[in-house]
């Protein structure tokens, strides 16, 4: 299956194709042809840095600027996601290093938390102080934002999330990896180390900038998982959750083209938690994972549109 790179200037969240590499003994797609329209569009062939100097470099200077960015990796369980956001060349880890470019310079903190069954937890707290998270609006809890651009955003305010002062890439890895064995996984037949979680790192970068860096659960089949009980009641939440950030996505696409589309951001915490993140003037990267495999291909039809 083949897809089509063009540009969409008015859109207010571009989307961007990537297709991973067959696995060892993979079955893969017998070569049929159908056409989607993407900003980018990247081959197995093609390195992370690749797409990262083309469509994410860009947007940090926004974020230098004083401007919120949001970039997210989403698709079928077992399509790249993980690896594409915090593999060992993955986005997570070239922003950083930007950012640090110059050697600490710029007032950065960050965050860590994670959507498990729809609810946030903070990733960078001891287990033994795990506990739900509140969302609030900024408007009802009756303050200011922070004068000091740790308010998770404009209007949405997570009272008890936890932020971290960071001067280094050093400081940032040891932070980081903690919440990684902090955040909630469990075994399916598509992957014995799944994401039952969606991922929001944040960095609050000099007086008003802010950049989300999301590693979103994978849309799943349990025709293919094999999922129990548990896993069962996860996956629904994970699914009822991205169904509602493509519809966010397409509805803020149709409104930077004339439409008086209504955005329902309170279809999901995950939708009501990026609301400032996507709205606004603010600015959005969506990475769609492709898995080349056949028994993916009803999952990948569905991703691509």
């Amino acid at each position: 299956m083949a897809t089509t790179s063009t540009s969409t200037s008015t859109a207010r969240v571009r989307v961007i194709a990537r297709l991973r590499p067959p696995l060892p003994g993979e079955v893969c797609d017998d070569g049929q042809t159908q056409h989607y329209p993407f900003h980018s569009a990247y081959t197995p062939h093609d390195t992370s840095a690749a797409l990262f100097t083309r469509d994410v470099l860009p947007l940090l200077n926004n974020v230098l600027g004083g401007s919120t960015v949001t970039i997210f990796a989403y698709g079928v369980t077992s399509s790249g996601k993980t690896h594409t956001m915090q593999g060992e060349d993955g986005i997570i880890g070239m922003v950083v290093d930007e950012l640090f470019k110059g050697g600490g310079e710029l007032d950065i903190s960050m965050s860590y938390l994670e959507l498990y069954l729809d609810a946030p937890y903070d990733l960078l707290v001891p287990p033994t102080q795990r506990r739900k998270l509140q969302i609030l609006s900024t408007v009802s809890r009756g303050t200011n934002p922070n004068p000091k651009n740790t308010t998770f955003g404009h209007t949405i305010h997570l009272p008890h999330l936890s932020t971290h002062p960071i001067s280094s890439v050093a400081e940032f890895h040891t932070l980081y990896q903690r919440g990684v064995r902090h955040r909630s996984t469990g075994a399916t037949l598509l992957n014995s180390g799944s994401s039952r979680s969606h991922a929001v790192l944040t960095f609050y970068v000099g007086a008003k900038g802010k950049l989300h860096l999301l590693d979103l659960a994978g849309s799943e089949n349990n025709n293919l998982t094999g999922n129990d009980p548990q896993r069962m009641r996860e996956s629904a939440a994970i699914n009822t959750s991205l169904s509602a950030l493509g519809q966010v996505v397409g509805a803020l696409n149709e409104k930077s083209g004339g439409s008086g589309a209504r955005i329902p951001y309170r279809s999901s915490n995950l939708t009501r938690l990026l609301s400032d993140a996507l709205g606004g003037t603010s600015l959005a990267l969506l990475i769609v994972c492709l898995a080349p495999g056949i028994k993916f291909r009803g999952d990948l039809v569905r991703s691509v549109k």
